[in-house]
């Protein structure tokens, strides 16, 4: 089981979640995406990426060679993938900057 990344605030503490990257999904009959597993051996349609929108900070998955690239909140274009905004200005605060967190764990 992956270990679970944060993307975080050295100020003001807001976060993203980085795990949801490069996840793949497959459509279902009625279209609809469904995720696979990690290791999934098939064909998969797409693949979605945990995005935030810079300008109203909402977190949102997107694949970004089929939707549109933009906040599905706020319609703003000036989104990113969670982890490009590592060691970057915060967009919150805009006075801290990002860093990684992964927190480790043991799985039996």
């Amino acid at each position: 089981m992956a270990s679970p990344t944060y993307y975080n605030c050295n100020v003001c503490g807001f976060y993203t979640q980085g795990n949801f990257s490069q996840i793949g999904y497959i459509l279902n009959k009625n279209g609809e995406r469904v995720f696979v597993p990690h290791a999934w051996n098939g064909k998969v349609d797409g693949r979605m990426h945990q995005t935030v929108c810079l300008d109203c900070l909402h977190q949102f998955k997107l694949d970004f060679d089929a939707d549109e690239l933009k906040c599905t909140s706020c319609f703003s274009t000036n989104i990113v993938r969670t982890h490009e905004t590592e060691k970057k200005v915060c967009p919150k605060c805009k006075e801290g900057i990002i860093l990684k967190k992964v927190d480790r764990y043991i799985t039996i």
